[in-house]
C-alpha cells in the first residue's frame, strides 16, 4: 500500500532498520501476489540492503541474488550492475576482499560498457560508477593498499566534480584525507579534509560527522608530530 511505502522509506532513511524490514517484506508480498515482475525485484533489493544494514549477511546476499537473477533475464545492465556493486559490498562486510572485489569490477566494467553505449545517458552511468569507485577505494583501504585506493578516490572526485555534487566531493575528499592519515602524511591529509571543510560551508547543512572526526584525527597527529620532544 501507499502507507506502507511511505513507512518503510521513512524507517529506512532514518536508519532504523529493524522498524523498516517487516514494511519491505509486506512489499514483498503484495508485489509477488500482483506478479508485478519490476515491483518484484525492487523489493528483492530493498530486503537485500535492508539485512545488509541490520548485518544479517546470509538474508542479505540471497535477496540480492535473488534480485540480480531478475535484471539478467531484463538485460537491463544499469541494474544488473547497481546489484552486483550491493553484493560486492556484502562480501566487504564479511571480509572477504577477493569476491568483493570480482563483483565491484564487473559492475565498473558492465557500467562502462554502459557509457560507451549510450552516450546520451552518461550522467545515469557515470554517477553510480563514482559510487562504485568510492567502495573500491574503502575495498583498497582496508586491505592497507592505500595508492590503489587513491587512485579510485580521485576518479570518484573527478565525476562528483563534473556534476557539481559538492556533498559527494565532501565524502570523497573526507575519505582521501583519511586515507593519507593511516599513511601519516599528515600534510596531506590537512589539504584533502580542509577543502572537505570549506566546501561543505557553503551547503545547508553540515552533518558530515566522518569529516569532523577525521578532521580532529588530523589535528591531533599534527600536535603529536610538531610538538617539540620533552628535554
Amino acid at each position: 500500500s501507499a502507507a506502507s511505502d511511505v513507512y518503510k522509506r521513512q524507517y529506512f532513511n532514518q536508519e532504523d532498520f529493524t522498524k523498516a524490514l517487516p514494511f519491505f517484506h509486506s512489499s514483498n508480498e503484495v508485489a509477488e501476489i500482483m506478479k508485478v515482475s519490476n515491483k518484484i525485484a525492487i523489493s528483492y533489493n530493498d530486503l537485500g540492503a535492508t539485512y545488509l544494514e541490520l548485518n544479517d549477511y546470509s538474508q542479505s546476499l540471497e535477496w540480492l541474488q535473488k534480485s540480480l537473477a531478475f535484471y539478467k533475464t531484463e538485460n537491463d545492465n544499469y541494474l544488473i550492475a547497481l546489484s552486483m556493486a550491493n553484493i560486492a559490498e556484502v562480501y566487504l562486510a564479511t571480509v572477504d576482499f577477493e569476491k568483493s572485489l570480482e563483483y565491484f569490477k564487473s559492475s565498473e566494467s558492465i557500467l562502462k560498457n554502459a557509457i560507451q553505449q549510450d552516450i546520451d545517458k552518461i550522467e545515469r552511468y557515470e554517477i553510480p560508477l563514482a559510487k562504485i569507485y568510492i567502495s573500491i577505494a574503502n575495498l583498497f583501504s582496508e586491505q592497507k593498499l592505500y595508492d590503489d585506493s587513491k587512485i579510485y578516490l580521485h576518479e570518484a572526485l573527478l565525476i562528483y566534480q563534473k556534476y557539481q555534487l559538492k556533498g559527494e566531493q565532501v565524502k570523497a575528499l573526507s575519505t582521501l584525507g583519511h586515507v593519507y592519515l593511516k599513511q601519516s602524511k599528515i600534510d596531506q591529509s590537512l589539504v584533502s579534509l580542509q577543502q572537505a571543510e570549506s566546501l561543505e560551508n557553503t551547503l545547508e547543512t553540515q552533518d558530515n560527522l566522518e569529516l569532523k572526526l577525521n578532521l580532529t584525527r588530523a589535528y591531533i597527529f599534527c600536535l603529536l608530530y610538531t610538538s617539540p620532544s620533552p628535554r
